[in-house]
């Protein structure tokens, strides 16, 4: 595969920023990280973004605010929405593409990527 897909974390926990870096660098993937909503929407504007991935519980704007913002914007980007809440109200995953429960096997939302991108595989090496 000769181009690098980018996916776009955004989660105001820095920790849980780090391990989406490490697990889809690790995969082959361009990784870029915000730590608000509106952070993430900016970066947005300016990155060919495959897959966005937005946390839930965050200050100012919340992932399901976050969430539809981008669809409104970017209606063509897949997002998957993460929580630490296991269940979460049916509003505020109306504008995603999927959920991921924080707590759950990392390699669970490598699949869910892997499947939004249309079942594209990377391999650790970065190709399919």
């Amino acid at each position: 595969m000769s181009d690098v897909l980018t996916l776009l974390t955004i989660d105001d926990e820095v920790s849980i920023l780090g391990l989406h870096t490490t697990l889809f660098q690790k995969y082959g993937y361009r990784v870029l990280t915000a730590t608000s909503g509106a952070e993430g929407i900016a970066i947005l504007r300016n990155e060919n973004v495959a897959v966005v991935i937005v946390d839930y519980q965050m200050p100012t704007l919340n992932g399901s605010q976050t969430a539809r913002a981008i669809r409104l914007a970017y209606p063509m980007v897949p997002i998957i929405m993460q929580s630490g809440i296991s269940s979460l109200p049916i509003e505020a995953t109306k504008d995603v593409d999927g959920f991921f429960a924080k707590g759950e096997p990392l390699k669970d939302l490598l699949a869910m990527v892997e499947s939004l991108l249309g079942g594209r595989r990377m391999t650790a090496t970065g190709r399919e």
